[in-house]
């Protein structure tokens, strides 16, 4: 299978998954973590490794409520406090 077919395969899989994401964000978020950040200049390859990258990182992370995350934020604000 060419890495074109790969590419849209994996864009596929992402859209599929996470709905709310548009493609453009995926594309941008996958090479932006790679040193590779000139989308022109990124072999077909490359991108696909980097899709494959991120995809895995989406996998692995935990969904959470609003909510719990602005517990998390507010928490950190007061980091400090807890030193004293």
């Amino acid at each position: 299978m060419s890495f074109y077919r790969k590419i849209v395969k994996t864009l596929n899989e992402l859209k599929k998954a996470h709905p709310k994401c548009t493609l453009g964000k995926h594309i941008s978020t996958a090479i932006d973590s790679t040193d590779m950040n000139d989308l022109w200049s990124i072999s077909d390859k490359e991108l696909h490794k980097s899709l494959i990258n991120y995809q895995a990182g989406l996998d692995m992370d935990i969904s959470h409520d609003d909510d719990d995350i602005e517990q998390i934020i507010e928490g950190g604000k007061n980091l400090w406090a807890d030193q004293y």
